[in-house]
């Protein structure tokens, strides 16, 4: 796995070698009040909390808002990830998560972004947009000595691993527990 050093919302120091020990799912996406985000957030709820006492399962969450952004989001939220803040997108840059403009109009997109606003919870907040809005979801699956094992770059946004591919690459790779 590239070497990376970051804090999460928890304020949890994530890098290679802190996430040795166990498997790991590093997701990237786009920003905070991206509808197609939230969604993905929201299918994961359920399913991170049965994994993480399985196999072991660490979730990192990647989006390219600021901090404070994403506080304001999921802060008041009891999530079974870490959310990690790379406004700079150095961390997309270092694992090759790419932008297209061309994938981002996909008739896939469009169709994805319309069915993920309407399911997004009338809290009352804004839709907001943060740029740039091209940047293409990718997942990596780490095993538990830090090699990446499985990688899946989307052709369109919403393109990430369906949940029984993420609970099989958990069980393939489980850490050993007490």
């Amino acid at each position: 796995m590239p070497e990376f050093d970051v804090h999460s919302l928890t304020g949890r120091r994530l890098s290679p070698a802190a996430l040795r020990g166990a498997p790991s799912l590093l997701m990237f996406h786009r920003y905070a009040r991206c509808a197609v985000c939230n969604e993905r957030i929201r299918e994961l709820r359920d399913v991170v909390p049965r994994l993480q006492v399985a196999t072991g399962l660490r979730v990192m969450f990647v989006c390219h808002s600021e901090e404070l952004t994403l506080e304001r989001e999921f802060g008041h939220l009891d999530l079974p990830l870490e959310i990690v803040a790379d406004p700079s997108r150095e961390l997309y840059a270092t694992f090759g998560v790419e932008r297209s403009v061309v994938r981002t109009l996909k008739a896939r997109s469009i169709s994805t972004i319309v069915r993920a606003r309407r399911a997004m919870p009338a809290d009352g907040k804004p839709a907001g947009l943060e740029r740039p809005l091209t940047v293409i979801p990718a997942d990596f699956f780490v095993d538990s000595e830090g090699t990446v094992v499985s990688a899946h770059y989307g052709e369109f946004l919403g393109d990430t691993w369906p949940v029984p591919t993420i609970v099989r690459l958990a069980k393939a790779h489980a850490a050993a527990l007490p």
